[in-house]
């Protein structure tokens, strides 16, 4: 379900936010894509928060986090507003 979620969000958005969020980074810096990083702040593997992790949530519940979190990061990302 969440990678539902996440290509969900992701045909939502414009070229370049899909490419930004989706590419890996290069060496030096972080080496994986932006969305593993954004959605573990969200659903950590331990500590506080853990124990609400993706398939606790419905489906609907999880596309709805998913897409705020990451509409979140994108106005982070690039200082606008997602109206």
């Amino acid at each position: 379900e969440l990678r539902q979620a996440i290509l969900h969000w992701l045909r939502r958005q414009s070229p370049e936010i899909r490419e930004e969020f989706a590419k890996p980074k290069a060496k030096g810096k972080r080496n994986f894509a932006e969305i593993p990083y954004v959605l573990n702040k969200r659903f950590p593997g331990q500590g506080p928060g853990s124990a609400l992790l993706p398939q606790h949530y419905s489906e609907d519940e999880l596309r709805a986090i998913v897409c705020q979190v990451l509409d979140a990061a994108v106005c982070e990302r690039f200082g606008t507003s997602l109206s």
